[in-house]
């Protein structure tokens, strides 16, 4: 793989790069644009709130941030300020007045909105359910800070769990357990991440191939005869890795020496 700058333009044999360079004989071009985060009916707020909508920037950068921004703003990368990536904090508003279900990037989305979606409800139900507007402000400055830290743009990279599974499962988890804490929702003693779907991401590679090898010798059917909850489905899963991972002791198999 080499990486590329972005296009220039087309030739009728040619894709041109913005560096002069291009490629010859290309077989096949995919235009993965992604999508931005454009919130146009968030420019404007009341003429009685008292206070001035800024300009809202059209780049990755901007020239306000999360603690000087006097309302809702986007540079098309990140949407701040939001307490956990839901909760509008533009002081026009009360934090229940907006808040948005999917932000977050390089997350199991179905999981992790289900988890936004009951904080959500409780926080409408009851406003008094979140911190005060300053303990908010102050935890998504703490982790725009500790993206910085680590050598990330906040403004860029604001709402990618960078820190991959276990920074997106500790998201997650964080948000329903606070729920339990402050009585909300029943403390059942578990984490919202259930133990197979931890387990599954990190044996993703295992699990791979433990499914090859049942497809190489046609039992299928044999392990997934009457399988239909989700428990069904992890206990197959957690069996699967138990039997690949004891078949690839014995043979001194592993990743990479297993096709």
């Amino acid at each position: 793989m080499e990486v590329k700058p972005p296009i220039s333009h087309f030739t009728k044999t040619s894709v041109v790069f913005t560096d002069g360079t291009s490629l010859d004989d290309v077989d096949a071009l995919i235009l993965a644009t992604g999508y931005q985060f454009l919130v146009p009916f968030l420019s404007r707020i009341p003429k009685d709130a008292g206070v001035t909508s800024p300009t809202l920037a059209i780049s990755p950068t901007t020239t306000v941030n999360s603690t000087t921004a006097l309302s809702l703003t986007t540079n098309l990368r990140y949407i701040f300020p939001l307490y956990e990536h839901i909760f509008s904090l533009s002081p026009a508003f009360p934090p229940t007045a907006l808040a948005f279900v999917g932000l977050p990037v390089l997350i199991a989305n179905c999981p992790s909105d289900s988890a936004q979606s009951l904080f959500i409800a409780h926080a409408i139900t009851d406003p008094s359910t979140l911190p005060s507007r300053g303990e908010m402000l102050d935890a998504l400055v703490g982790r725009e800070n500790s993206l910085q830290e680590r050598g990330f743009d906040p403004y860029y990279h604001g709402h990618k769990m960078v820190g991959g599974d276990d920074e997106a499962q500790a998201y997650q988890n964080a948000l329903v357990r606070y729920l339990k804490q402050t009585g909300r929702i029943p403390d059942d003693g578990k984490e919202y991440v259930e133990p197979w779907r931890v387990m599954a991401r990190k044996e993703s590679g295992l699990l791979g191939r433990a499914w090859s090898r049942v497809e190489e010798l046609g039992e299928e059917k044999a392990w997934l005869n009457g399988v239909s909850t989700e428990v069904e489905w992890a206990d197959v899963m957690w069996r699967l890795v138990d039997w690949q991972e004891k078949w690839e002791k014995e043979h001194g198999q592993g990743p990479d020496t297993y096709a």
